[in-house]
């Protein structure tokens, strides 16, 4: 089925309102679900968020003395982690950040920092103000060094840039971007990476206010709200790698793509199209570099075509000159419905070819990837 996401001005206020409150309630929103909406049948976080905890922990390579970390635990149930790596002579051989989506753990009063108990990735609680770094299976760590991180008087702001996934859609007014890895939606805050990701959007294929499975480098900013009403928690894009179509946050393949798909002609001028034994069905394929071939029941056609969102046009045509004794009424109707496309809907297999004013003008069916 068609993803289909509209929302209205009412609707983008209410998501910010949402945003501005959750800062503002400060409180530990670790035991949240994905979603970022609170559960009251989970386990309550005794820690009180936003917070920053800091120490330094044992480094393991040869080369390296310490490792410094800074962790911040937001009540959106977002963590970020900054690991700056120290040598022997006080230097900073790298430093790495990363963030995802912190849990509380009542059976054992731990929070863990992703979806496994991995190195660094696990914490005991020691008190409102102290976190002990436990080991790979959840365990403490039994040496006289530091494991230790302690809350920091403020909140550090993070300024890193962190490689990020999610669901980015465009609404009125902005955009928004739901975090693969927390589920929270956020605003994106103006730029010039972010206008380009705006822009990359309106070329890929989509429906309509449809949202995309974005990857990017950026990190969360705060911005003054609407009307100067407080801040609001906004993602910041620094680079935009790619829109991955058709997926959702797994990666897995959640519709049909509108390009390197065989589409079969089923329908045309309102009316279904019928295939005579050993006659070869009307078809075409757009491939993602923008061309297009076809066959539209006697001869065979080609050229490009440009798409932008749901915006869909047949342009360049060109075709073979045969004469046939059969399927030529329904060749010029096809050719005819190709030439007034101007915008397309895909309804679980089916492609709709529109023109301007929303009338269908022909229907297709996916019949495997080209190629296959």
């Amino acid at each position: 089925m068609m993803r289909r996401n509209t929302m209205n001005s009412a609707a983008v206020v209410r998501i910010l309102f949402f945003l501005l409150a959750a800062v503002l309630a400060g409180g530990c929103a670790g035991h949240q679900p994905l979603s970022g909406q609170a559960d009251a049948r989970g386990p309550v976080c005794p820690l009180p968020t936003p917070a920053t905890f800091t120490g330094t922990v044992p480094c393991t390579e040869a080369a390296c003395d310490r490792i410094r970390l800074t962790l911040n635990l937001r009540p959106d149930a977002i963590y970020q982690l900054r690991k700056t790596w120290i040598d022997k002579n006080g230097g900073v051989r790298k430093t790495l950040a990363g963030m995802g989506r912190w849990r509380y753990v009542a059976d054992g009063d731990l929070i863990v920092l992703g979806r496994k108990k991995d190195m660094l990735n696990v914490l005991s609680i020691q008190g409102l103000d102290r976190l002990r770094l436990l080991d790979v299976r959840g365990r403490k760590i039994i040496s006289r060094l530091p494991y230790e991180l302690t809350r920091a008087g403020q909140l550090d702001p993070f300024p890193d840039t962190v490689r990020m996934r999610g669901m980015y859609r465009k609404v009125d007014g902005g955009a928004l971007f739901s975090e693969c890895l927390s589920g929270v939606t956020f605003p994106v805050a103006d730029g010039r990476a972010g206008e380009f990701l705006e822009q990359t959007y309106t070329q890929t294929p989509h429906g309509q206010e449809e949202p995309l499975l974005a990857v990017l480098e950026g990190g969360l900013v705060q911005r003054p709200g609407r009307g100067g009403l407080g801040s609001v928690w906004m993602v910041r894009v620094d680079r935009f790698e790619k829109f991955i179509p058709d997926a959702d946050c797994t990666g897995v393949r959640t519709g049909i793509s509108l390009t390197r798909t065989n589409w079969r002609l089923i329908e045309v001028a309102g009316k279904a199209v019928t295939i005579a034994q050993g006659q070869q069905e009307p078809f075409f394929v757009l491939e993602p570099d923008g061309r297009q071939r076809g066959f539209s029941g006697c001869n065979r056609f080609f050229g490009t075509y440009l798409v932008r969102g749901d915006v869909l046009v047949f342009n360049k045509m060109a075709a073979t000159r045969m004469a046939c004794r059969r399927g030529m009424e329904v060749e010029d109707a096809f050719l005819k419905a190709l030439s007034a496309t101007e915008s397309y809907l895909i309804k679980d297999d089916v492609l709709e070819l529109r023109d301007r004013k929303g009338t269908v003008l022909a229907r297709l069916r996916a019949a495997g990837r080209a190629g296959d």
